[in-house]
């Protein structure tokens, strides 16, 4: 595994240490979990305020909505008999 050095604060890191202590785990396993974690907050946000767009505009609301309704119709593939 590469690794490369990062700066931060010695407050931070003493809060670091703290956490790899009660938990158990490595520095770095926190790190990467702390920003994995931070990845998919991000993500989530953006969906968030990219909906919240969504909603204000009705007519690409409802283009979305009737794009919906198509993928929720049933398919004509004859797996009914299954």
């Amino acid at each position: 595994m590469m690794t490369t050095q990062v700066r931060i604060r010695r407050k931070d890191k003493e809060k670091l240490q703290a956490i790899a202590r009660q938990s158990g785990n490595s520095m770095q396993d926190i790190l990467s979990e702390a920003i994995e974690s931070f990845r998919r907050w991000l993500f989530i946000l953006a969906a968030n305020k990219q909906y919240g767009d969504l909603i204000k505009d009705r007519q690409a609301l409802k283009a979305e909505q009737e794009e919906q309704e198509l993928w929720e119709a049933p398919l004509d593939d004859d797996m009914s008999e299954l």
